[in-house]
């Protein structure tokens, strides 16, 4: 039903299939798209697109310029 990422565990993923109704947030991006099936296509939304996960930009060390 949901994961959290190993390495930050501040971001969570919710399967979207788990909703029975509109969870009142939208998708921020599509991600492991080179595993998308032929059938379905993914949606012309102008969200980023990731051939596999998403990786959040990590932050400047303190004190980074």
């Amino acid at each position: 039903m949901f994961s959290r990422d190993p390495e930050d565990h501040d971001t969570v993923s919710i399967r979207i299939g788990a909703f029975d109704g509109d969870p009142g947030i939208r998708p921020g991006h599509h991600q492991f798209v080179a595993y998308a099936a032929p059938w379905e296509p993914i949606p012309d939304d102008g969200l980023p697109r990731y051939q596999e996960r998403a990786r959040k930009p990590r932050s400047a060390p303190e004190g980074a310029a």
